[in-house]
């Protein structure tokens, strides 16, 4: 190791508790590190940390309100007194609680509680929230900060509910279109005799449309049985509509033949949770429509070239929080060196384990010139001293940058898809 990583290491392991200092440059392990390497158990690890550092099993209760890394990391932030939105911090604890048994991965870095971590957050004292409303994670989440619910989550339930109400089908009918048109779609509720029950359109990337049917089946038992849908008939109906695609929405498919016949036949099966949950996740970090493609493509591939945008889409706008906050202390504690402002270089030295996969420095380019559009104009470009390597220093305090990035989607209101 180099001497400036063995001296972060160390200042880590002193923080936590497992070391002491015990003379000039003498460090011997504390009495919990001692019992620790007797058992190497990694819930006593976390135990111990958890005594030490803000926000650790704080983070198993939390899962409930959100399981995304950045929205926990802005509420251990607000919440719980981390110094900055630390999501590379939080996703050490994440990983940590993972180790010990305390939470679960349920897909790519989204978590939920384990029977164990729920029974512990019982027994051991919890970190007082700063604030009386801890659930309130972000304004973009399922609840807004005024107690009323977003138009995502009030159609995410919608469909929830409709999908189990049996004695109204025509409601999920409309619900499934409703959903279409929040991500983006072209789309209207056909319905009655001989009709589908949903057509939907999109243009793809390069301008071509593609037209979509649905059919919604509502079961009050939760699953979708093989009976219920005539395979034959949605053959009809995509070639009546010159349909691309195939979609049938329903509570669940888990019973009969459904799924398999689906596959012989290329029809996409969404659950009205799964559909919901894409509409809540829309409605925080929204896609291009044509990236939805994928959603009604009923490759098995397809799901996963749609899970990687939407990672990488996810990514970007981390990157873009973490290079202001970054940008932001730099300009507060402003010295001899570095006056204030940061090469992308420099950035990437301190963000790039913020992030999993590492953001480039081309990743990071993009968000400063982003940054220094007129549009924006938070950030200031200089070459000190004939240097080739430009530097960027914040002028702006990040809430300006949030309001200047809020007045631009503001321009927009008023304006519709017809003009």
């Amino acid at each position: 190791m180099s001497e400036s990583s063995f001296g972060a290491a160390l200042t880590t392991l002193t923080k936590s508790g497992l070391l002491e200092q015990t003379g000039f440059n003498v460090y011997s392990p504390t009495s919990p590190a001692t019992a620790w390497l007797e058992s190497q158990e990694p819930l006593d690890l976390v135990l111990i940390l958890h005594a030490k550092f803000l926000a650790m099993l704080e983070l198993i209760p939390l899962l409930y309100e959100s399981d995304k890394a950045p929205d926990l990391a802005r509420a251990a932030h607000s919440y719980f007194g981390l110094t900055r939105v630390d999501v590379g911090g939080i996703r050490t604890r994440l990983q940590l609680l993972k180790a010990a048994g305390l939470i679960s991965e349920l897909a790519n870095w989204r978590f939920h509680p384990t029977p164990l971590g729920e029974r512990l957050v019982q027994e051991v004292p919890l970190q007082d929230s700063m604030s009386e409303n801890v659930a309130e994670i972000s304004v973009s989440d399922e609840s807004r900060h005024d107690g009323s619910q977003s138009s995502a989550e009030l159609l995410a339930k919608e469909l929830e509910w409709a999908s189990v109400d049996g004695e109204s089908p025509v409601r999920l009918e409309k619900a499934a279109a409703e959903a279409l048109s929040f991500l983006g779609f072209e789309a209207r509720h056909v319905g009655g005799g001989g009709n589908t029950d949903v057509l939907a359109t999109v243009e793809s990337a390069d301008g071509t449309p593609v037209r979509v049917i649905v059919d919604a089946k509502s079961a009050r038992s939760g699953s979708v049985n093989e009976g219920a849908v005539s395979f034959d008939t949605l053959a009809e109906h995509k070639d009546k509509h010159e349909a691309d695609y195939v979609v049938l929405v329903g509570p669940g498919f888990d019973s009969g033949r459904v799924r398999p016949r689906a596959e012989q036949h290329g029809v996409r099966l969404l659950s009205a949770s799964d559909l919901g949950q894409l509409i809540r996740r829309h409605e925080r970090s929204p896609l291009s429509a044509s990236e939805f493609i994928s959603l009604v493509d009923p490759d098995s591939n397809a799901g996963k070239s749609l899970e990687a945008v939407w990672v990488q889409a996810e990514r970007r706008r981390e990157l873009f929080a973490q290079i202001v906050a970054v940008l932001a202390q730099e300009a507060r504690e402003a010295d001899e060196v570095t006056k204030g402002a940061l090469s992308p270089e420099q950035l990437y030295l301190i963000v790039r384990d913020e992030l999993d996969p590492r953001p480039t420095t081309d990743d990071i380019g993009d968000v400063l010139k982003l940054l220094e559009h007129p549009l924006i104009g938070s950030v200031r470009r200089s070459t000190e001293g004939g240097s080739r390597v430009s530097s960027y220093r914040l002028v702006d305090s990040p809430q300006l940058v949030r309001e200047k990035v809020s007045s631009i989607s503001a321009s927009l209101a008023g304006i519709d898809d017809d003009n």
